[in-house]
């Protein structure tokens, strides 16, 4: 990898940092290319030196990899921090990643549904598969399943994710989005806003034996009546409430419970979402795409909570 000059731009800047990252790093850490839409090719071509040097380092790892553009990668970004180099952060040109979170993706999935995968996607995947135990094959008994906020970003992955296995889902999700929700499979939609939807109702009176929740805080005493014998409440961010909800479940031996999830990236899964992209089986909606110059619109549309589906920002 030639080294970059020192420049005033910062594009320059941002080439040293990554430079000096990568000769410190270069026996671990592997590159994630998100910015392969990019149509400059002066960026292509500073991405396809990058991945060539990065590869050629990896052979061991990587396989025998024909040194072609078209080959890239994504991953699932942490934010720990070690030798003094932070590998948090995704909104760079380039960013550090590990490469036992890394996958290959295929060029049927384009950059912008493969960055929409790492988080929202994984937690969809774990919340159903590990918390709800949904088997994705179909095979199992049937399972009535809640998802709340079924029309954001970890959402609209829950639903379509959901409907692989052997399960009836009833939704959430705001009046304009119900027809949207609907076509990702969900069986019965709900407008939060109505008095059954906030209430939590199934319209067939069903009973949820788990409910995947993507919206803000609900207390305990709306989420309990509509739940089966064993039913659970799977918090995808449990809060101090929650946690607590959690102890005093178990110390009461209750069989309904609150289950907060913490999210534990795992590759075996990232390739498999991506294999379900690739297939047709699962789509990345995208709400809105913003230029790395304007991330400060991006965060502010995401926390404002009314997002369908994934908000990108590209290089």
């Amino acid at each position: 990898m030639e080294e970059p000059e020192e420049g005033a731009t910062t594009q320059h800047r941002r080439d040293r940092a990554t430079y000096d990252m990568w000769k410190k790093k270069n026996s671990t850490a592997c590159i994630t290319l998100l910015s392969s839409m990019d149509n400059d090719p002066m960026t292509k071509y500073r991405e396809y030196e990058l991945a060539k040097d990065i590869w050629s380092t990896h052979a061991t790892k990587f396989g025998d990899i024909d040194y072609n553009y078209s080959y890239a990668c994504f991953s699932f970004i942490t934010s720990s921090s070690n030798d003094d180099v932070n590998t948090g952060g995704g909104l760079a040109e380039f960013a550090v990643a590990k490469e036992s979170l890394t996958v290959r993706r295929p060029p049927e999935v384009s950059a912008a549904e493969g960055a929409g995968l790492p988080v929202a996607g994984l937690t969809a995947h774990q919340a159903l598969t590990q918390s709800a135990g949904i088997k994705l094959d179909g095979s199992g008994k049937e399972t009535n399943i809640l998802i709340t906020a079924a029309s954001g970003g970890v959402g609209h992955y829950a639903v379509q994710l959901a409907k692989l296995g052997n399960t009836h889902v009833t939704a959430t999700c705001g009046a304009r989005n119900i027809e949207f929700v609907k076509s990702l499979g969900a069986d019965e939609v709900l407008d939060y806003k109505t008095p059954d939807g906030a209430a939590l109702k199934s319209p067939s009176g069903r009973k949820y034996d788990a409910v995947i929740h993507c919206a803000s805080a609900m207390p305990w005493s709306t989420f309990e009546p509509n739940l089966s014998s064993n039913g659970k409440v799977i918090e995808i961010t449990p809060g101090p409430s929650t946690l607590l909800s959690f102890a005093l479940g178990k110390l009461t031996f209750s069989k309904k419970q609150f289950v907060p999830l913490l999210l534990i990236a795992k590759k075996e899964n990232l390739d498999f979402l991506v294999k379900l992209v690739k297939e047709g089986k699962l789509k990345t909606v995208i709400d809105s795409k913003h230029p790395l110059s304007k991330a400060e619109a991006a965060w502010a549309k995401s926390i404002d909570g009314h997002a369908t589906g994934k908000i990108i920002v590209e290089p």
